[in-house]
């Protein structure tokens, strides 16, 4: 799929995306023509078999007098590089020699992780990703290792975002190399590299024995950090697979020392096809005219119909209270309304005079019944009379009632008096208890008896005498009680209110209903007659006049050889086949495949 244009500053965005068929693509403009207007596109869209197919459509470009800057998806602002610096210090135990160390403060508010990269007199290359706000980023070498002599050391340092935005900036330090501890015993490299396979990287940390158990933090360089437990005595092996080639920094960090060591890995890029070659296609080209565009174009039907008016026709109808009639047809509307007087002689019979300009012309020409007036009468009941005469309303008076009640409380309402005692009702109950049966009157009603103690028998008994006088003298004497017993019974006797009769005087409404008939009397009927002017009032019309001219559509096949290049091995009907093998990443402005960005 491609896009031209006649101004040349359409550019594609993006890759092309397709679903359930369909394709699609974006564009945008790399630059506004000379004057803001209508630019003619064209889209041309090949598949696999060589079949081509163009359209054309018509966009309007408008130049814009201020730049501005979008936030989202692409960031358009460089990472700001706050420090750069180098330092020196002793190797960490169990490595021989000094180390180097470069370190970098960098700050980008619109990514959340940046890559480091350190150039040393254009020679050495180290790189690492931190992440921060601000990141810090740092890398240390055996300073033996370092190919630069004693004196000033011009160092780069350039840090990207996650969007390619980049900054640099480069400084000169004064590096003096030292004499090594006298328990040096020469350099030892703490990170080996043992096999390097494609993208696949294998190697090894010296450790010292007294660290088994421990831990060792791992980074790759490609934003994959590991921790693992140190198992072996002298060496601690790793191993690891990058998505894809390019410049690395395998960074190793003890957990027992707070030094870290790294070593640049460079692995090489993979390699893509590109074949050239030429496919015959078949181009299908289409516009709309009213004529042939020239040879070998061929007529598909009418696109549209152009019409342009020529003339005007009018015309009028009838109104109706002013609101006109149906539209006489398409196309015509409504320009406003007219109207035309006329003159004609009217007649009317009547009792009385019409009224107004009518004058008698006749009279006593018929009879008729005139209505009279209404005859009243009221009855007490509804629906008493037959179809002549007409029901009017109920009519209400009011009328006075006496109301008695016997009760022994006042009854609810207003305006009772009480009268005389006419009986009693029951109230209630309450009991009653009596020692005989004959001491209850008949209306009692039983409910049981009850034993009670009622008394004591007492006998008094001596248990010890004194014999020393004559008659024995009794000193200690005892009672005996025996209990006697005797007999009550219980009644529920009923309670009772006295009722009176109580009396007042209510009001109440009574109805009536009321009915009336029509009267009528016979009264001449003269004729009367007058002239009047009569308007008819009529709706204007109008209708545009137009001559169309049909516009067609036009298509014309052409077979072409086109030169195409793609990233597979063409098909169908294809010549001049060229084979050429590339490295993911030798040219930057080459159009690689997907597989060179790490995607499957």
């Amino acid at each position: 799929m491609s896009l031209a244009d006649d101004a040349g500053s359409v550019v594609p965005v993006g890759t092309v995306s397709s679903g359930s068929g369909e394709w699609a693509r974006s564009f945008r403009f790399d630059g506004i023509p000379e004057r803001d207007g209508t630019v003619t596109i064209e889209a041309t869209v090949r598949d696999e078999h060589g079949g081509v197919t163009k359209v054309e459509k018509e966009v309007t470009v408008v130049g814009e007098t201020t730049k501005s800057e979008m936030a989202n998806p692409v960031s358009q602002q460089a990472p700001e590089i706050l420090d750069l610096n180098i330092s020196l210090r002793e190797a960490p135990d169990g490595i021989s020699g000094r180390q180097v160390i470069l370190t970098g403060i960098a700050n980008d508010n619109d990514s959340d992780r940046l890559h480091f990269q350190w150039k040393v007199d254009d020679r050495l290359l180290f790189s690492t990703r931190e992440e921060g706000s601000p990141a810090r980023a740092s890398v240390s070498h055996g300073l033996e290792n370092m190919e630069f002599d004693d004196g000033t050391v011009g160092v780069q340092l350039t840090v990207t975002d996650q969007n390619g935005h980049q900054q640099s900036v480069k400084e000169s330090f004064d590096v003096h190399r030292g004499t090594p501890t006298e328990s040096s015993k020469g350099l030892t490299i703490p990170i080996e590299l043992t096999e390097v396979d494609g993208t696949t990287v294998q190697g090894r940390y010296r450790i010292d024995p007294m660290h088994a158990g421990k831990q060792v933090v791992i980074g790759f360089g490609d934003k994959n950090v590991t921790t693992h437990t140190i198992k072996e005595t002298n060496y601690h092996y790793f191993r690891h697979r990058y998505a894809s080639g390019g410049n690395y920094h395998i960074s190793v960090h003890p957990a027992w020392s707070p030094d870290k060591a790294s070593i640049p890995v460079r692995l090489s890029e993979a390699e893509y096809n590109v074949w050239v070659y030429e496919r015959n296609t078949t181009e299908v080209h289409r516009t709309k005219a009213f004529e042939s565009p020239g040879e070998n174009w061929t007529r598909e039907g009418i696109a549209r119909i152009d019409r342009e008016q020529i003339d005007t026709k009018t015309m009028r109808t009838p109104a109706d209270s002013g609101r006109g009639t149906l539209s006489p047809g398409q196309e015509w509307y409504r320009v406003g309304t007219t109207t035309e007087y006329d003159t004609e002689r009217r007649t009317t019979r009547s009792t009385d005079h019409p009224g107004g300009e009518w004058e008698i012309a006749e009279q006593n020409v018929d009879q008729r019944r005139v209505f009279d007036g209404w005859e009243y009468t009221t009855m007490p009941q509804r629906d008493a009379f037959g179809d002549d005469w007409e029901y009017v309303e109920a009519v209400p008076r009011t009328v006075e009632r006496g109301e008695t009640k016997r009760s022994a409380d006042r009854p609810a309402g207003s305006g009772w008096e009480r009268g005389d005692r006419v009986g009693r009702t029951l109230a209630g109950y309450h009991t009653q208890w009596v020692y005989s049966h004959y001491r209850a009157p008949e209306h009692w009603e039983y409910r049981r008896s009850d034993r009670y103690v009622s008394g004591y028998d007492e006998t008094e008994y001596c248990v010890e005498r004194s014999y020393r006088f004559d008659p024995p003298v009794c000193i200690k004497s005892e009672t005996e009680r025996d209990p006697q017993y005797d007999y009550r019974y219980e009644y529920r006797v009923p309670e009772y209110d006295a009722v009176y009769e109580w009396e007042r005087t209510v009001e109440e409404t009574e109805y009536s209903h009321r009915y009336r008939r029509a009267t009528y009397e016979q009264e001449a009927v003269h004729e009367y007659e007058k002239q009047v002017r009569v308007g008819t009032e009529y709706v204007q019309w109008k209708r545009p006049v137009f001559e169309t001219t049909e516009v067609y559509r036009w298509q014309k096949i052409t077979y072409t050889w086109e030169q195409v290049r793609a990233f597979s091995e063409p098909t169908g009907d294809v010549r001049n086949v060229t084979k050429i093998v590339k490295e993911c990443g030798a040219d930057p402005n080459a159009d690689e495949p997907t597989a060179c960005n790490g995607e499957t």
